[in-house]
């Protein structure tokens, strides 16, 4: 009875141990954000956070045209062709191939406001007063007048139809550059085209931004095969590309730094032990470590970044040298097993407390990545002591 009661009490804590793993598992993620490795509280983070979504334009695939020098110029109507084709698949929300302004005029007045209201205080005060009782008429009259020596023509209509300077804000400059022949998403020189486009509805994670990303190609591809547009190159680039690439290197390094290391450490174990069984109970106690360890890192994490990936090998490392103790001392002092349990688990304990809390110093460490490694580390060495 006391033997079945053991295993009957260790089935329970696998399966329970295997319940954590598998709840870990199913909610895990990779982090893909370079910039997440960085500290989060540094202004100058937050500043290139700030940057890259505006040159992203809020995380937008980016799809560029480019032809060659024959065909420069001719690459709008190509992309205003594949955004209206992409909106009518309904693989796409959103497809601009030219500045909202220019497909909504009234919405610039919209943003106007916006900078004017939300700018620096100065400006807003100047153009205030401008338009003050007493002051409004005298300064349309001086607008009236330099409109008869007015030489730039893009002055003179601004003029005529802005007396009074609303649009003389600083940010005006942008819209200038697009109306002085670079269209707003076209190259100075005609031979490339930018088409902006984002999903109808909200992906997360790697995969699923993979396969909208793999969706929006099959539409385009198919666009360009029947207009015989061979004459230009489409790719792709952007925040999604960019997490797609590397969430999936990230898990192929995952299953590549675990599948070499598990081989290698087999192939040691097998040279000094030379026995079948407990090769293979090795390998099932380091696959089951593993599992639980990114399980509770899951758990707690949600998703693991780019650097915390590199814990595996550590893991392994350290984890398989309890087996190897475990192993060797059966085979030198022939002890039955709860004399050998008794004989090796001071000594696993007391050297995963150790190591664990060497790791766990990481913790302290003002990037992100490195303190999940640390954490992670920490839980693979305690639970990897437990397991053996």
């Amino acid at each position: 009875s006391g033997a079945s009661s053991t295993f009957v009490r260790r089935a329970v804590i696998a399966f329970l141990l295997l319940c954590v793993s598998l709840a870990g598992l199913l909610r895990m993620g990779f982090d893909t954000d370079i910039l997440a490795m960085l500290p989060g509280d540094v202004p100058e983070v937050h500043g290139l956070k700030s940057y890259r979504d505006v040159l992203e334009r809020g995380g937008a695939l980016i799809v560029t045209l480019e032809c060659g020098e024959d065909d420069a110029g001719l690459l709008s109507d190509e992309a205003e062709s594949l955004a209206g084709r992409l909106k009518e698949s309904g693989v796409v929300g959103e497809a601009r191939w030219r500045p909202v302004f220019e497909e909504d005029p009234e919405g610039l007045g919209e943003l106007m406001a916006y900078l004017w209201v939300n700018g620096d205080s100065d400006e807003w005060s100047r153009l205030l007063s401008s338009v003050e009782e007493g002051r409004s008429v005298e300064n349309l009259k001086q607008s009236v007048e330099s409109l008869g020596t007015e030489m730039d023509m893009m002055a003179m209509q601004m003029g005529a139809r802005d007396p009074f300077g609303f649009f003389r804000h600083p940010s005006l400059q942008v819209f200038e550059a697009a109306d002085s022949g670079e269209s707003g998403y076209e190259s100075e020189d005609g031979m490339m085209q930018l088409v902006f486009v984002r999903p109808d509805s909200p992906v997360s994670g790697y995969r699923e931004t993979k396969q909208w990303i793999e969706q929006v190609k099959q539409v385009a591809a198919d666009w360009q095969r029947e207009g015989e547009r061979d004459w230009f190159e489409i790719a792709y680039t952007g925040g999604p590309v960019f997490t797609s690439e590397v969430g999936d290197g990230m898990e192929k390094d995952v299953r590549g730094t675990v599948g070499l290391t598990l081989l290698l450490v087999s192939l040691l174990f097998w040279w000094m032990q030379r026995r079948p069984w407990l090769l293979v109970a090795l390998a099932a106690m380091l696959v089951l470590i593993f599992s639980l360890t990114l399980g509770i890192a899951s758990l707690i994490y949600g998703n693991l970044s780019m650097l915390s990936v590199g814990f595996a090998s550590i893991l392994i490392g350290l984890a398989v040298d309890y087996g190897m103790v475990v192993c060797q001392e059966a085979r030198v002092s022939g002890k039955n097993e709860r004399e050998l349990r008794r004989a090796v688990t001071k000594g696993i304990v007391w050297a995963a407390v150790t190591t664990s809390a060497v790791f766990a110093a990481l913790c302290m460490s003002s990037l992100p990545g490195v303190r999940q490694l640390g954490v992670l580390v920490a839980i693979g060495i305690r639970s990897g002591a437990v397991v053996m």
